[in-house]
This record gives C-alpha cells, sequence and structure tokens, in this order.
C-alpha cells in the first residue's frame, strides 16, 4: 500500500506543473468514479491489435537516450520551458492552451475571463481563442491563446468530447482513436513522464517564418491559393497586402463596363475598324477589309482594299451613299486609333461634315467591341462558306463579302429577332436570290457570234452578290471561256 501511494504522489507531482485550471469551469477535486466491466463484457473503447502494438512498441520504446537529453523537470508553466512547438497531452488540463497564434484559424481576439490559473497560484490572461487543425487534418476548437505559457496543452478531456475519441496510454507512447471506427488519430511519445504529440515539421517552420516570406518563396501565388496549403492553413492571410512585385507581373485591366451607348436612329452612330493584313491577298488582290457596323440595327458593310489608307477614302465616299439613299448623316464614329481614321484628311471631313470621332484608348480593342465581335461572326461564317465550297484561300475575300450579305439578312437577337436589312429598308429580305455558295450556277452565254446553234447556257460556279446588279457573280473557266 506504501508504494501505491508512493508511486501514486510521484505521478501526481509529475503532472501537477502541467495542469491548467480555469475559474470557475468545473470542480478540479471531484472525485472521479470507475466501474469494472463484468466479466465477458466488451469495453467500448477502442484499442490496439497486437501488431499494431508491437509496431508502436518498436517506433517509441527506445526513447531512453532521448529522454536524457531533454531539460530538467519544470517547476514554472510561465518559465522558458517547451520551444520544441509540441503538444503536450495532459489529462489534468480542461482546456487547449498555445502559445503562438500563428498556428490558429478563425483567431478571436480579445480579454476573455477568466484567466488560467496555475498550480502554484499565479494568473495568466488569455489573449484570444482559436481553432487547430491537427497533423491528420481534424479540428479542435476553442483553443487558448496564452503567450506567456510557454507550451502547448491538449486537454484530454476535451478530445475526447469534442472528438469522440478514446485517449489510450502506454508506458512508452499514447495513442488517440476514433470511438466509432477505431480509426487512429493521433499518437504521442513519451519523455522525462510526459506524453507528446509532435506537430508538423512544415507547421512549426512556417510559424517562425512570415506570410510575406512563403508568399515569395512561392512564387508570388494569390492569398486564396496559400491558403488551401496544409501547413499555411493556420497562418492568417491578408488578401488585401500590398506587394510590389506582384502588381508589377500580374497588373491586368478591370472588367470593361457593358456599352451604355443608346441610339435612336440608324448612322447616328457608326462602329468602323480594318481587318488585315491577310498573308495571301483575295482574288481582286486585296490584303485588308474596311467594316462599318451600324449601331442601332447592326447592319454591316465591308469593302475589300489593297492598303490600308484607302479606308479613308471608302468612308468618306460611303458618308456621300448614306446621304444620297438614305437622306441622313452621320452623327458619330467610334473606331481605333488607327492613322486611316485620325489623318488630317480625316479629321477635316469630321469638322466639315459635324461628326463626332470617338477613338478607343491604346492598345484596348475592347473598347471597340461591337465591330470587334462582328469581325469574328463574319470570320467564321466566311471559313465556313470556304470549306464547304472547297475554295482556295485566294477566294478568302469573295467568302467575306458573301458572308456580309448573309448576316445581314439573319434575325439577330440583339434587334429583338429582327434582320438589320428589315430596320434599314423597313421591309423584309427576299430569300428567292439566297444560293448555297459555291454551287453550280448556268448563265447566258451572250457570245454566240451569230450560231444559232451554239450552247446558250453555260456552267459557273457562284461566287456570291454583286453590290449593284441584281445577278450573281459566277466564275467560269478558261475552256468555258474559248
Amino acid at each position: 500500500m506504501a508504494g501505491d501511494k508512493e508511486r501514486s504522489e510521484k505521478d501526481k507531482d509529475g503532472v501537477a506543473a502541467f495542469q491548467a485550471y480555469v475559474s470557475g469551469r468545473g470542480d478540479q477535486n471531484q472525485p472521479q468514479i470507475w466501474s469494472k466491466h463484468k466479466e465477458g463484457e466488451t469495453c467500448p473503447v477502442p484499442g490496439l491489435s497486437d501488431t499494431q502494438y508491437r509496431q508502436f512498441v518498436k517506433l517509441f520504446g527506445n526513447q531512453e537516450s532521448t529522454a536524457k537529453e531533454d531539460n530538467a523537470p519544470i517547476t514554472n508553466m510561465a518559465g522558458n520551458i517547451d520551444k520544441e512547438g509540441k503538444w503536450i497531452i495532459d489529462s489534468g488540463a480542461t482546456e487547449h492552451i498555445i502559445y503562438d497564434d500563428l498556428l490558429l484559424k478563425n483567431k478571436r481576439k480579445g480579454n476573455f475571463e477568466p484567466p488560467v490559473t496555475i498550480p502554484n497560484g499565479e494568473t495568466i490572461a488569455v489573449e484570444g481563442r482559436g481553432e487547430y487543425v491537427l497533423p491528420n487534418g481534424m479540428l479542435i476548437k476553442e483553443v487558448l491563446h496564452v503567450p506567456n505559457f510557454k507550451c502547448n496543452l491538449l486537454s484530454v478531456s476535451r478530445l475526447a468530447k469534442d472528438l469522440q475519441c478514446a485517449v489510450t496510454f502506454f508506458p512508452d507512447f499514447c495513442v488517440m482513436q476514433d470511438l466509432r471506427s477505431g480509426t487512429l488519430i493521433g499518437v504521442g511519445d513519451c519523455n522525462n513522464g510526459l506524453y507528446k504529440m509532435g506537430m508538423m515539421g512544415s507547421e512549426r517552420r512556417a510559424m517562425m517564418t512570415t506570410l510575406d516570406t512563403w508568399h515569395k518563396r512561392l512564387g508570388h501565388p494569390s492569398s486564396s491559393k496559400l491558403s488551401h496549403i496544409d501547413f499555411l492553413k493556420n497562418i492568417s492571410v491578408n488578401s488585401k497586402e500590398f506587394c510590389d512585385s506582384c502588381i508589377k507581373a500580374k497588373f491586368s485591366r478591370l472588367p470593361f463596363p457593358v456599352s451604355t451607348n443608346k441610339t435612336n436612329a440608324c448612322f447616328d452612330l457608326l462602329h468602323c475598324d480594318v481587318w488585315g493584313k491577310y498573308r495571301t491577298p483575295s482574288f481582286t488582290r486585296a490584303n485588308y477589309f474596311l467594316t462599318i457596323v451600324d449601331d442601332l440595327g447592326r447592319a454591316v458593310w465591308v469593302f475589300l482594299i489593297k492598303h490600308k489608307n484607302e479606308a479613308s477614302s471608302c468612308l468618306i465616299n460611303f458618308h456621300k451613299m448614306i446621304q444620297t439613299q438614305f437622306e441622313k448623316n452621320i452623327k458619330r464614329i467610334q473606331c481605333d486609333n488607327g492613322g486611316e481614321f485620325t489623318s488630317n484628311k480625316m479629321l477635316d471631313f469630321y469638322t466639315k461634315e459635324g461628326i463626332i470621332l470617338e477613338t478607343t484608348c491604346p492598345h484596348t480593342p475592347q473598347q471597340n467591341g461591337v465591330v470587334e465581335r462582328k469581325h469574328r461572326h463574319l470570320l467564321e461564317t466566311a471559313r465556313a462558306l470556304k470549306f464547304e465550297a472547297n475554295f482556295p484561300t485566294k477566294f478568302w475575300g469573295e467568302c467575306v463579302l458573301t458572308a456580309t450579305h448573309v448576316i445581314n439578312r439573319l434575325p439577330s437577337d440583339v434587334i429583338e429577332n429582327k434582320t438589320p436589312y428589315e430596320l434599314l429598308y423597313n421591309e423584309k429580305p427576299d430569300y428567292e436570290r439566297m444560293k448555297v455558295f459555291g454551287c453550280l450556277a448556268y448563265y447566258k452565254s451572250t457570245e454566240t457570234k451569230g450560231d444559232k446553234f451554239v450552247e446558250r447556257g453555260r456552267p459557273g460556279i457562284f461566287l456570291g452578290y454583286p453590290q449593284g446588279p441584281k445577278g450573281i457573280k459566277s466564275m467560269i473557266s478558261n475552256k468555258e471561256k474559248s
């Protein structure tokens, strides 16, 4: 009995220094009630198999040399003690305690009451609470941040309750297992009579390193990416922190606002742009095309040109056509800063005709989005026509002109499923003349030379619709010409 009492007193002395009492949180002197299982009754606490036990003994059984290297028995919790960054698993502690809040998530700072009371009677202020992610990924909550504590305590009672686990102590180690599945949650080793569970090495290093350093080490990632790295999860990430290198390397435009242009009539606003230079000249030796889009009805006009400076003349002639055919004047033109639109000749033209010129910011084609999207629409349609007809690339100009003719006669959701042709001419388009691009097209031959028995109709290939005549464009071979 004396030996048992002496061993009990020794155990009590060994852990007394690590018991954390919190005023008003239960009676530590309340007797523990133990009950013995009847013979044949299964204990609900998960255990280790023989194989598991032997593995843990092999791993932790030879700790004698390590224990000798540890510091002498500790007498003051507020002193300079455990600095190795490990959890001390304490069955007498009523709260989880950590001395460095860099490892906590969802921190709540404040003067939390009551303070922690240690066995020598001193009280230590609690500066906050937070959550900690164990090495296995499980979360423990309501961890007290006590900077002056100088060690980290894991409360066995809180662990067992919050994680629904059993903590089993063996001579050289202890294990934490899930009550339902028996899954291993954590393992601690015994040194100098104290059961300790190590933190992840990378977590400890992260605690000693600022987030700014890790941000630089990892190639300046965003704060959201840093927050998903395991050993950095517990460090508070400020998404508004300024990094000069990131600003210089990653600066991008803000999203472009939706255009608020509202026009009341056709030709009040025209969107213009030049596409090219294309590497293969067209059948008519063109390398560019000028695109003009009406803002209200989305009607589009395309002019094939050999050089960009020809766009100026095309635009001036287009204005004259508008005045004659529609008895209207262009009020505004929106385009980029290309010389074909901003030359002295064109600036004089705008001034004379009372046209307001609206140019985009340099290197910002998004501000001319209407005509840029129309280019995409034109080229998608032109490519489809070319592939279907199996034409050589040099006919790309005819494909674009035919695509323009077709698009003006197709309903558009921008104008409530009406056609640009309908808004422009106040009548529905005539689809009777529409042909499949590249199809066989017969034309009437006028080169009979007085012979009453030569062919009157000869075959050709349909190439689209001309601007003026009501007929169609057809390509004939040299053989047919002869």
